[in-house]
């Protein structure tokens, strides 16, 4: 069975995780950072694990 990851909208990295401050999520929207790229920002994509290196090669040729 296969489980969601979170993906970097930018990059494709899987190296991407959650900012945490006090004020997240309630009084400010989430915020997500990605190791590879320095990706900051409110989104980020999520697939099922398997489906991964199929949206990093399609991010690839789009770039």
């Amino acid at each position: 069975m296969a489980h969601k990851v979170r993906v970097c909208p930018r990059c494709g990295s899987t190296k991407i995780s959650a900012i945490r401050t006090s004020v997240s999520g309630w009084l400010v929207p989430s915020s997500y950072y990605c190791e590879e790229c320095h990706y900051s920002g409110p989104t980020y994509v999520e697939v099922d694990s398997e489906e991964v290196s199929r949206l990093q090669a399609a991010m690839r040729e789009s770039s």
